[in-house]
């Protein structure tokens, strides 16, 4: 199979849909690889380390669009549209819901279109969407570091303080996959451990660290 990666031409997105050692795993098994010149630049993949792994190099989007499948990250934008064929894979986010006009497009094309978004696990949950959570959890304190500058309009608050400046207090909230209604919540004073409330007439007490339940009461 010819495989093809496009380098990402969505605003602000620089991430690059295969990595060297998923090209060399795809030459092992006996597929073809283009990659875009620059495709991994802007992530600390050079296109020598593409080629060391069994990448041919080409110089235009049309050149990775040639292929079977097509392993990229965002959704295909307007200028990727006719770059399609029938019968063609197209691997990556695709968020068809708040995009009708993409989906059509995608119909028309008579692409089949396999979405990250919605790979889903044995256990049903979903793993290329998790590393999208642990990234997100883990900007949660620069996005509020930066909000916080009175430049930006915050007021002028240092999250961690300086001697004699009480710093700022974080309250750091959890989410589950669960499915149980919390009618309420409260932290304990530690700023780790959340007290959640709900129908099914339980106190849970968690871990927001290790996003564990720890342990449970009845509700009297």
């Amino acid at each position: 199979m010819l495989v093809g990666v496009p380098k990402e031409i969505k605003d602000h997105e620089y991430r690059v849909g295969l990595i060297p050692a998923g090209v060399e795993q795809l030459a092992r098994a006996g597929h073809t690889v283009h990659v875009q010149a620059a495709a991994g630049a802007r992530v600390g993949f050079a296109d020598e380390a593409y080629q060391a792994a069994g990448a041919r190099i080409v110089a235009s989007p049309a050149d990775t669009y040639r292929a079977d499948l097509v392993i990229k990250v965002k959704e295909l934008q307007r200028a990727e549209f006719g770059l399609t064929h029938p019968g063609q894979i197209l691997f990556c986010y695709h968020h068809f819901a708040p995009d009708p006009g993409l989906l059509d497009a995608m119909l028309s094309a008579k692409v089949t279109c396999v979405a990250y978004e919605t790979v889903t696990a044995p256990d049903g949950s979903l793993p290329l969407l998790v590393p999208m959570s642990q990234i997100a959890g883990r900007l949660a304190p620069q996005v509020g570091a930066w909000a916080l500058q009175m430049a930006n309009g915050g007021s002028g608050i240092l999250l961690g303080g300086v001697p004699g400046v009480a710093p700022a207090k974080v309250v750091r909230t959890l989410t589950t996959t669960s499915t149980l209604s919390v009618a309420s919540m409260a932290f304990q004073p530690d700023g780790v451990h959340l007290v959640t409330a709900g129908r099914e007439e339980w106190l849970r007490l968690w871990d927001t660290n290790s996003v564990q339940e720890e342990k449970r009461l009845p509700l009297e």
